[in-house]
């Protein structure tokens, strides 16, 4: 399966539910686990269970990711290191993989490959999990021209105090690490290869918002019981964009289902949401591609035809 292919697919799959977690704790704490040494002598944590509940399940949804409680290893990718000898070596991977694709393409999928992981992460852990994450001490696992697995110290996550687990507290905290990260990613990719920051903030909403897609279609996000969860969807996208400061870079488009809907739940939800994106990911620039589906190259209305023919195919 190509790298596009990956990131567009990569969704959670139909298992259980996350259980909700205990809202009782009560100050803002960081977890004391234990230290065991696992078989490739990496010091390994043993987290809190509800935390460790969390992962498990996300991993479940996403092996791709492959987290691991333990320290980041010298050679991957955290935020708060110098990061430009790993960055440069994920781009020359991808150059060689897809060589008549060109410079465009080569820094947009090194920075789509730096940034799903943490966006995935961080959006998950706001709004289904009982903690907040630090991503500066995150650690990406690079493999030749993907990057997938993530080392999640204990120190990484806080559990959220009771009088302030808000929401809209957890959100806009979230928002601020995944600023953090983006700027300075940015900041180490553009020293080596240049790439529109315009572009790259686009495509980093876009991932963004098709996570929240996700979740929702896979009916993970709690939402309030309201039927017109798309509306929730959208406040939610709203939220995040603005705490983003990118506040136009990305949307949705409310598509009616007509004949593509059935069952039930499609008459009661009888408007289905789209990624709009803001930005080209330069696929088409590689070998027996073209422009996706969702793609801001297409005109609007072959964009909606598009996006419909899709459904009908899953």
């Amino acid at each position: 399966m190509s790298l596009k292919s990956l990131l567009d697919v990569l969704s959670f799959a139909p298992v259980n539910h996350f259980s909700k977690l205990d809202g009782s704790r009560q100050m803002v704490s960081r977890m004391n686990c234990a230290l065991l040494i696992s078989d490739d002598e990496v010091y390994q944590e043993i987290p809190d269970p509800a935390l460790n509940h969390f992962i498990q399940n996300l991993a479940q949804r996403l092996p791709a990711m492959a987290p691991l409680f333990r320290q980041p290893k010298p050679d991957e990718l955290v935020s708060s290191r110098d990061n430009q000898v790993l960055i440069d070596r994920l781009y020359q991977h991808i150059k060689q993989n897809t060589p008549e694709a060109g410079r465009f393409y080569w820094a947009a999928q090194t920075w789509n490959m730096l940034c799903w992981q943490p966006i995935i992460l961080m959006t998950s852990c706001v709004h289904l999990s009982g903690f907040q994450l630090s991503l500066s001490q995150v650690g990406q696992k690079l493999q030749g021209d993907f990057v997938g697995g993530l080392s999640l110290p204990s120190n990484a996550f806080l559990q959220c105090e009771r009088l302030d687990s808000s929401l809209e507290n957890r959100l806009k905290l979230g928002a601020y690490e995944l600023e953090t990260f983006l700027n300075v990613m940015l900041d180490q990719l553009t020293a080596l290869y240049p790439i529109n920051r315009k572009l790259a903030s686009r495509l980093f909403a876009d991932r963004l918002l098709s996570t929240l897609l996700q979740l929702q279609q896979t009916n993970l996000l709690p939402l309030q019981g309201t039927k017109d969860s798309n509306q929730q969807i959208i406040l939610f996208a709203q939220q995040w964009l603005q705490a983003l400061r990118l506040d136009d870079a990305s949307g949705f488009m409310r598509i009616p289902f007509g004949e593509e809907g059935n069952g039930q739940e499609d008459r009661d939800q009888p408007e289905r949401l789209a990624l709009d994106r803001k930005g080209c990911c330069q696929h088409f620039r590689c070998n027996d591609s073209s422009v996706c589906a969702s793609c801001p190259r297409h005109k609007p209305e072959t964009r909606i035809e598009l996006i419909k023919a899709s459904w009908s195919k899953n």
